[in-house]
């Protein structure tokens, strides 16, 4: 059987994926899996699998979770250290500012964060020794952003790119907490009245300011539309690189450019949330590698029927020795189905009934 293994905070999409690709949606390790997909899944160890073929592996999702981790790996590759913006964990960040290591303001976060959750803008070191107080465990240099991009990553190329751009309409960002809030009560059993829901958002869309310039997330008035973009181009080449660089197979990588174009990678969602096209785009790169996956015996089973011999043995040469070898219709099946073309068929049955 063929699972998509996803969490509590990617399973719409995970479940959206299962159903489009024929597969069984889990958000527990599968006791028996031929195929797995890891979508943005949460475990709290290594995980071991036994005869599983795996496309993002559960343990590189756990690694890439921890964002200080993942920042680290990318600083110290070759390939991606140049679009890592300067960060500090929290037990040396004021002595990285005291020393010119880092420059003020900064962005505390979580080593586990999601969206603008866990998130503290710093423009003072009294601020910073008071986000560390407040959970902060590293802080990274506030980067002036021109433009962000979002690069969908499969194998080792990019199969959709999006832009991230202003949406501003408020009556878009209601629909999108109500959307979240009504989600949320019917999974916990939670009987909301709708006309409540709607005078509470309607008051909190008054006192929003949209777009939220330091966090842009979409739910704070920023939205990815489709852009063309070249396997050539910088941003393509630095999200290829980052996604292969922390051991993933896939990932959408939030990329940013600064005042001065440079490129930074902001960090590796190893299960975005998916819709419409860019949703399509995953479900065919998905059934190309879940076909290319899928051992076909027909192959193996043509060569074995057109060079089996009649008899359980065969004599070489009538005036030779009689030098014959026993093997029964499975064990040749087992032979025949390790090989990976008609010739290397061919020519085991070659070594076998003429070389003996």
């Amino acid at each position: 059987m063929n699972y998509i293994f996803y969490s509590g905070a990617t399973r719409l999409t995970g479940e959206a994926l299962a159903e489009r690709l024929g597969m069984s949606p889990t958000t527990e390790q599968p006791t028996s899996a031929e195929k797995l997909i890891g979508w943005g899944c949460k475990t709290n160890q290594d995980l071991d699998f036994t005869n599983t073929v795996i496309i993002n592996h559960p343990n590189k999702i756990r690694s890439n979770r921890n964002k200080l981790e993942s920042l680290r790996t990318l600083a110290s590759n070759e390939d991606t250290s140049n679009y890592v913006a300067k960060f500090s964990e929290a037990e040396s960040v004021i002595d990285a500012i005291d020393h010119d290591r880092l420059t003020l303001p900064v962005i505390g976060r979580k080593r586990m964060h999601q969206g603008g959750k866990g998130f503290w803008f710093c423009v003072t070191k009294n601020m910073v020794t008071k986000a560390i107080a407040e959970g902060a465990q590293y802080f990274q240099e506030f980067l002036h952003i021109e433009r962000e991009y979002r690069i969908h990553v499969f194998q080792n190329r990019a199969i959709y790119t999006q832009i991230k751009n202003e949406k501003s309409d408020k009556e878009y960002w209601k629909s999108l907490h109500k959307d979240k809030i009504t989600k949320y009560a019917a999974n916990n059993n939670i009987s909301l009245d709708d006309s409540t829901i709607d005078v509470v958002l309607d008051r909190m869309a008054r006192e929003e300011t949209l777009p939220n310039t330091l966090i842009r997330s979409n739910t704070r008035g920023w939205i990815f539309n489709h852009v063309a973009l070249s396997d050539t181009d910088a941003k393509v080449v630095a999200a290829v690189n980052a996604v292969r660089a922390v051991g993933l197979d896939f990932g959408a990588v939030d990329l940013a450019i600064d005042s001065n174009n440079n490129i930074y990678i902001i960090e590796i969602n190893s299960g975005p949330g998916l819709k419409g096209a860019v949703l399509d785009a995953y479900v065919e790169a998905f059934s190309a590698w879940l076909e290319e996956n899928t051992p076909s015996s027909s192959t193996a089973n043509n060569s074995a029927s057109s060079n089996r011999p009649s008899n359980d043995h065969v004599n070489n040469n009538s005036s030779q020795p009689n030098n014959t070898i026993n093997i029964n219709d499975n064990s040749l099946m087992l032979m025949l189905n390790a090989v990976s073309s008609p010739e290397e068929a061919r020519a085991l049955l070659n070594r076998l009934f003429n070389n003996t």
